[in-house]
């Protein structure tokens, strides 16, 4: 998720305080997932797939294929 998480952000043309101030978490837990120090809960994804405007299987579809 975190390869897409920047993926995306860079496409929607957003920086991680944008995806902080507008899923309403941390600028550092934004960073930290994105640097994959940690692994998120299916909450905060949540909260950063409406921030971004995109599914939660946008989140982890991307990096599925990638990875392939």
């Amino acid at each position: 998720m975190r390869n897409n998480l920047k993926t995306l952000r860079i496409q929607k043309k957003m920086t991680l305080e944008d995806v902080a101030f507008k899923s309403g978490l941390a600028f550092t837990t934004i960073w930290r997932i994105e640097k994959g120090q940690i692994v998120p809960t299916i909450s905060t994804c949540a909260k950063i797939a409406v921030a971004l405007g995109v599914t939660l299987d946008d989140l982890f579809t991307l990096e599925s294929i990638n990875e392939k």
